[in-house]
């Protein structure tokens, strides 16, 4: 089974940003919620090993799902491009799931559709081909994810 490794390299209020490595050679930029204590739709997931398989979400469709976090359900790997405190007044596309990018960016609001929010914001951009591009690289297959 392949093994995926998340680095965690900045938490702040504009959300968690780090690095994704597969041992296979893939990589690309991560976002998740700030860490605020594994608290279900507000932080992102807690350090560990957790098992990812192939599977449907009614929201997202066909995507990864992070499998056996304690205490919390329906985590995935999907497209976003803010993951704020939507608590201190960010905006964010995530309820505590993962998503992958090419690059880290600052939003300025109006920019991203259906999000509101005041200020200018740090997200990461290109989710949608990164995505894809880990999905194709993975083939659907499970693997062991693993957050630093």
């Amino acid at each position: 089974m392949k093994t995926v490794t998340i680095k965690r390299k900045e938490s702040t209020d504009h959300g968690t940003f780090g690095e994704l490595v597969s041992d296979a050679g893939f990589r690309c930029l991560t976002g998740e919620l700030p860490d605020r204590g594994n608290e279900p739709k507000h932080s992102c997931i807690p350090k560990g090993t957790y098992r990812c398989r192939w599977g449907v979400s009614p929201k997202f469709g066909p995507c990864y799902h992070v499998e056996s976090l304690q205490g919390r359900t329906d985590i995935l790997i999907h497209p976003a491009n803010l993951m704020g405190d939507v608590k201190r007044g960010f905006a964010s596309q995530l309820l505590g799931c993962i998503a992958l990018g090419e690059a880290q960016s600052t939003f300025q609001p109006g920019s991203v559709p259906h999000q509101t929010f005041n200020q200018p914001q740090k997200g990461i951009s290109g989710s949608k081909k990164k995505v894809a591009e880990f999905v194709a690289h993975l083939n659907k297959e499970e693997f062991m994810l693993v957050i630093e």
